[in-house]
């Protein structure tokens, strides 16, 4: 193996830049190149002390998840659950976690299936980590892993947390795909999504306004100053303000750019393509 390569692929999967910033070229580079040194790259693991096993695909996983590399993340969560560890002071309740994301990520409800079935057959034979934290991630998942994107879910117990907002877009984006509008905008605070600057809860929540309050009801878009940034963006958040602007201005909606969204979703995010509907009800 290049000495280069393996310094680097060592300092990828081993922790050196799990918090450092790589550029969009290095996460590419590594996630083309990692197939072909994997097989020497896992050796080298192998002929380690045993022990250290369990923590080197620990570490090797969570820094390719935090890349979201999360294909190879997988297999070295898979390959920690198999290593030995000291039961006695060790468990290996995050790596269930970790598969959980993994499938929540990349939008497989039959994988999140499986892993969560694994995760409830460790839990049951280590009740002393369940707990409601534990409870309420399991509870999640479980409705994900069967519910249909139209369905709303319970939200988690307790304050609020990164779970409760995975759980709240799940229902805005329920309630757009059953077409109540007025419902989704009473769920959104545009105070908030002003000040969270992202550009995709902006652009739902402008459509929103003007489909329960109509153009008259609505003076300006909160994705425009994002628009006038980026206007030749190719992303759908992009793409979808213009065109909302362009409605805005004049009541109409340009076929062009309504053809371009749908081809960006039918390329990219075939799940989002609730949106062409809801603009279809302008």
């Amino acid at each position: 193996m290049n000495t280069k390569i393996f310094i680097f692929l060592s300092a990828f999967l081993f922790g050196s830049l799990a918090h450092s910033a790589m550029t969009d070229e290095e996460t590419q580079w590594a996630k083309d190149n990692f197939p072909k040194y994997e097989t020497e790259f896992l050796a080298k693991v192998k002929a380690s002390e045993k022990r250290k096993h369990y923590y080197l695909y620990m570490l090797a996983g969570k820094s390719l998840y935090a890349h979201q590399a999360y294909e190879y993340a997988e297999q070295y969560f898979l390959r920690a659950l198999e290593a030995p560890i000291n039961e006695k002071t060790e468990n290996k309740a995050r790596i269930h976690m970790y598969l959980l994301m993994i499938s929540y990520k990349e939008k497989d409800q039959s994988k999140n299936n499986k892993y969560l079935k694994s995760a409830r057959a460790y839990y049951k034979t280590h009740p002393d980590l369940m707990d409601t934290d534990v409870k309420n991630i399991l509870s999640f998942y479980e409705f994900w892993a069967t519910a249909k994107q139209s369905e709303t879910m319970p939200l988690p117990e307790g304050p609020a947390t990164g779970l409760t907002l995975k759980a709240q877009d799940h229902n805005l984006q329920a309630l757009f795909q059953r077409g109540e509008y007025a419902k989704a905008l009473q769920m959104m605070d545009k105070n908030k999504v002003q000040r969270s600057d992202t550009l995709d809860a902006m652009v739902e929540y402008d459509l929103l306004q003007l489909l329960v309050n109509g153009r008259k009801g609505v003076s300006d878009l909160l994705c425009a100053p994002t628009l006038a940034k980026y206007p030749q963006s190719y992303d759908y958040g992009i793409i979808t303000c213009d065109l909302l602007q362009g409605y805005l201005k004049d009541g109409t909606i340009a076929k062009d750019k309504l053809a371009k969204l749908e081809k960006y979703f039918t390329e990219f995010d075939g799940e989002m393509s609730f949106i062409v509907k809801a603009i279809g009800k302008l």
